[in-house]
């Protein structure tokens, strides 16, 4: 995870994880990883979160996107929101990523933006695991 210097220099946590439960007594992040198996491609994983945690300026609102760089060297925009920051000034913000398709195997670097102040960025590999038909017919 990488953290430039700006107003927004206090990213908490960028991870990625299967499950993300926010409540008021804290956050559980259930099987935090960044590596993904697949057989096959296009890929996409119903169960695939970005929890990213952050410290900002000030209250009010704040306008997030999340990039990706593809292992093509292609960047795209994943997901844009605005969330309202409140007087404490931190963030807790899952992204679902269940959506998102990796188009081939490799190494997919995700970026953090606020307010178009990037914050960090977290990368996820994505592995080929052989099809179980391939494996028997060797």
């Amino acid at each position: 995870m990488t953290r430039p210097h700006s107003d927004y220099s206090q990213l908490r946590a960028m991870v990625f994880c299967r499950e993300c439960r926010v409540a008021e007594t804290g956050v559980t992040l259930v099987d935090i990883h960044d590596t993904r198996l697949s057989s096959t491609f296009p890929a996409s994983f119903p169960e695939l979160w970005l929890y990213v945690s952050f410290e900002a300026p000030r209250p009010g609102p704040v306008r997030l996107e999340l990039q990706v760089t593809l292992p093509s060297h292609q960047t795209e925009t994943v997901a844009t929101s605005t969330v309202t920051v409140g007087d404490g000034c931190v963030v807790i913000s899952p992204l679902d990523l269940s959506e998102f398709e990796f188009p081939a195997l490799g190494r997919y670097s995700f970026g953090l933006y606020a307010d178009g102040t990037l914050l960090g960025s977290s990368a996820l590999s994505i592995e080929l695991v052989p099809s179980p038909l391939h494996l028997a017919s060797n």
